[in-house]
């Protein structure tokens, strides 16, 4: 079974993003896709993430009814759009979508089944040489705020005992299916490598915030002997890793000007391949990035980029 996996699609972000359901739908073809799978974070509000996957079932069941199965991400249960929202009441709400998981587990094939949910942060990937849980439960470091915390309403349950209910949850569903192997698919990160590592730029702030990208708890189920898969998301990086016969994925679309520096020469307007050209040979993806920010989005850099974020997994 050939498995297209993305993420963070953050279709309220992209200038041109109310293409992307095309755009998935017309590469879910292309490639041969026999289901796609969705790691969270497709918008900024539950109305506008189940909005989008009708319209993304629908294109898919004119390819031929390729499947799709999402989860949630933090930002889908946001409350700016509609003051009051509960976290519970943005998932119960998406309970009536097709494809849709909750800590829930499902069969991809005779042998194989998918366990996915959002996950949750409980402070434990941040720096705890540097910071305490009073600290992390300031939401707030080096002048910059973790807006999730304040959009989202948890009814008043503490982030540390959220995760450790959902990770309870995700571990039985693994555990339950012994004898298959298991694709993992969660919003929070599931493997270490993933955490913004102390050489990127960006780490004095970040040795705080990875204390919300995930827990310890989700890398341990994601290392259970029969999760042969994991997908995950959030942290707008792009990678794949292997480990002990796992693969771990991380296929973000992310934001606009966040992976600009994979655009290929051909699809820059003449006046950014000259401005690109100019930098080093050694240029880093940052200071590419910060050089073509300012670029406009065209719906051909957005295909591009959906295509370069998908990626694709083989399962028996």
């Amino acid at each position: 079974m050939r498995l297209g996996a993305i993420s963070d699609l953050h279709i309220d972000l992209h200038p041109c993003g109310s293409r992307i359901a095309e755009f998935l739908a017309d590469l879910a073809e292309e490639r041969g896709l026999d289901a796609l799978l969705i790691a969270g974070d497709v918008a900024g509000y539950c109305g506008t993430t189940d909005r989008f996957m009708a319209e993304l079932e629908e294109r898919l069941e004119e390819k031929g009814g390729i499947p799709v199965w999402f989860c949630l991400g933090n930002h889908d249960v946001w409350n700016r759009e509609e003051p009051g929202l509960t976290m519970d009441e943005a998932i119960r709400r998406m309970r009536s979508r097709r494809g849709f998981l909750q800590n829930d587990i499902v069969p991809l094939t005779g042998r194989t089944c998918l366990v996915a949910g959002i996950g949750w942060w409980d402070f434990s990937l941040a720096d705890r040489t540097r910071f305490t849980d009073e600290d992390l439960l300031r939401y707030s470091f080096g002048g910059r705020e973790w807006r999730s915390h304040g959009w989202t309403d948890t009814g008043g349950i503490d982030d540390r005992d959220l995760t450790k209910r959902w990770n309870d949850e995700l571990l039985a569903l693994v555990r339950s299916v012994p004898d298959k192997d298991v694709v993992l698919m969660t919003h929070m990160i599931n493997h270490p490598a993933y955490k913004v590592p102390a050489d990127h730029p960006n780490y004095a702030i970040f040795c705080y915030f990875n204390g919300y990208l995930g827990s310890e708890g989700l890398f341990r189920i994601a290392r259970e002997p029969n999760v042969k898969a994991a997908i995950s998301g959030h942290v707008h990086f792009r990678g794949r890793t292997e480990e002990n016969g796992t693969v771990y994925t991380c296929p973000n679309l992310g934001g606009p000007a966040e992976f600009l520096y994979r655009v290929p020469e051909e699809l820059l307007a003449p006046e950014w391949r000259e401005k690109r050209a100019a930098l080093p040979a050694d240029a880093k993806p940052w200071e590419v990035n910060a050089l073509l920010r300012p670029m406009d989005e065209t719906p051909e850099t957005l295909r591009f980029h959906v295509e370069n974020a998908l990626d694709i997994i083989e399962i028996e």
